[in-house]
């Protein structure tokens, strides 16, 4: 049986054991690349509104997120790291298939382990052959746009807390 008393001295040294970085974790940045200007407005308020807790930050392509990206890995950087990239899989320019080729190929720094941050392709469609091609090139996960507002905040939601909240390996 249970000891209904918990003490809450206890409780702290469990936490800090198993969550040392937790104020670090919360302070990890999610990072959405997506060329429709109409989706940004809509992830930023939706972001703004209902996930409000988790700092955001949105690129239009995929060449501005890798630039950004360029300074993140630099050892004198000291600002929020990425915790959680979203990458539309169809883009002009440096395609969401290709930042992320670029992202996993990059050594581990001292401040990001680039090849096992989470990185997930967002697509509106995508052949099967291109979801085989980025799960062998290293994504986390790739998952279909929802066309409901209320499934897409749930979907942001879910991937937000599971990765910077309850997740232990990132």
């Amino acid at each position: 049986m249970m000891n209904a008393e918990v003490s809450p001295n206890k409780y702290k040294i469990f936490e800090e054991k198993i969550f040392p970085d937790k104020v670090g974790r919360n302070s990890r940045e999610i990072y959405i690349v997506d060329d429709s200007p109409d989706y940004r407005v809509l992830t930023r308020k939706m972001f703004k509104e209902y996930l409000p807790e988790y700092k955001l930050q949105v690129f239009e392509r995929g060449q501005a997120l890798y630039q950004h990206l360029m300074l993140v890995s630099a050892d004198t950087y000291k600002g929020n790291l990425p915790g959680l990239i979203l990458l539309d899989l169809q883009m002009p320019g440096i395609d969401g298939y290709n930042l992320l080729k670029l992202i996993r190929q990059r050594l581990n720094t001292k401040n990001v382990p680039w090849k096992t941050l989470p990185v997930i392709i967002l697509t509106s469609e995508a052949s099967n052959e291109q979801v085989v091609n980025c799960y062998n090139i290293g994504a986390t996960s790739v998952i279909t746009k929802p066309l409901d507002f209320d499934e897409q905040k749930e979907m942001f939601k879910v991937m937000c807390d599971y990765w910077l909240r309850y997740n232990l390996t990132n």
